[in-house]
């Protein structure tokens, strides 16, 4: 029991980190807080470093190594090879606290992103009904201006056949 709880406390603190298999880490140095944790899932081959030795511990997890990752857990634990001995449970407490803010500052940019994503869809929406009323309104008013453009030029018409007329009748 104690082992899948160890297990799964690893995975949840090992989420949003990429992957880390080699033992150098060419971008952490060891004076950074992070190092010793980082070292120390490089070296029980939970994560890997990248082919130029780097961490990169702003990277995103993908589902594949997160899937990887769940499955050589699950592995060690029923071939009850996983055991963890107090500094590396120390380990993996200082790792989750390290990537505690990095998690919770990632969720709230998440939700901020999902607020502004709604306020988006609901401002589009409100654009593209006044863009309907405002094309509306200017067909009706192009249909109008027509209708008087025909009229006008009706009358026009009238008035010039009526004066032709009125011309030669009075210039006999």
């Amino acid at each position: 029991m104690i082992k899948k709880i160890c297990s799964i406390f690893l995975i949840f603190t090992l989420l949003g980190q990429s992957l880390i298999f080699a033992q150098t880490i060419s971008d952490i140095s060891p004076k950074n807080d992070t190092y010793q944790s980082i070292k120390f899932v490089v070296k029980n081959h939970y994560l890997s470093v990248n082919d130029s030795n780097k961490f990169r511990g702003n990277a995103f997890l993908k589902r594949s190594e997160a899937a990887t990752m769940i499955y050589k857990l699950d592995q060690a634990i029923h071939s009850n090879k996983l055991s963890l001995t107090k500094i590396q449970i120390d380990e993996l407490t200082n790792l989750s606290r390290t990537f505690k803010p990095f998690i919770l500052e990632t969720e709230k940019q998440k939700k901020s992103t999902e607020t502004k994503l709604a306020e988006f869809e609901h401002n589009q929406k409100v654009i593209i009904n006044d863009l309907t009323i405002i094309n509306e309104s200017l067909k009706n008013q192009l249909i109008s201006m027509k209708k008087e453009h025909y009229d006008h030029v009706l009358y026009l018409s009238v008035g010039i056949i009526g004066a032709g007329i009125l011309g030669i009748l009075s210039g006999n």
